[in-house]
Formats: C-alpha cells, sequence, structure tokens
C-alpha cells in the first residue's frame, strides 16, 4: 500500500466485505436456530457498529459496563450511547 494510506484502508483490509456478510448470515442464522423474533436481521452496519463499539471498549477500560452509556461527566463516554443503548447492546 502506498505510504499516505488512511488507517480506514488498512482495516478494510482485515475486515472486507465478503466477511462482514458472512458475519451478518451467520449471525441470523444463529437467532434463527435459537428461536428468535424473525424479522429481526442484522444489517452489515449495524455489525459493523457492534464491531467498533466492541473494540472500543477494549481499549477504553471502565469498572463496570454499564460506565459507558452513564451520563457522568467522568464515566460518559458519547461514542457508546450514540452507536447503541446499554439494553440494545447486552441483551
Amino acid at each position: 500500500m502506498p505510504p499516505k494510506t488512511a488507517a480506514l484502508d488498512f482495516f478494510q483490509l482485515l475486515f472486507p466485505d465478503t466477511l462482514w456478510k458472512l458475519l451478518v448470515t451467520e449471525t441470523t442464522r444463529y437467532a434463527e436456530q435459537r428461536n428468535a423474533v424473525k424479522g429481526d436481521d442484522v444489517a452489515a452496519n449495524e455489525m459493523k457498529a457492534f464491531i467498533g463499539l466492541m473494540l472500543g471498549m477494549a481499549m477504553h477500560h471502565l469498572p463496570r459496563i454499564e460506565n459507558y452509556w452513564s451520563s457522568h461527566w467522568v464515566l460518559s463516554v458519547p461514542q457508546c450511547s450514540g452507536t447503541y443503548g446499554l439494553t440494545c447492546t447486552y441483551m
């Protein structure tokens, strides 16, 4: 890759569109096997947001999972609360 390649380009080499499609397909299949409600299929952009959220949480450690969605000025992580709600992330 050229020297001025963006970080996103490297990320897309590791996580190509074919991988996202496979993740979505297998997640939907797993949900169906677990008798989840049909019609709640996961989209690729939702999967990307979830994986991004998990990667961000792995780099930014807080004492409790709930702290990522806290409104407290010290604990607040707007990227988490703006992506998914706490109950949506850990259902």
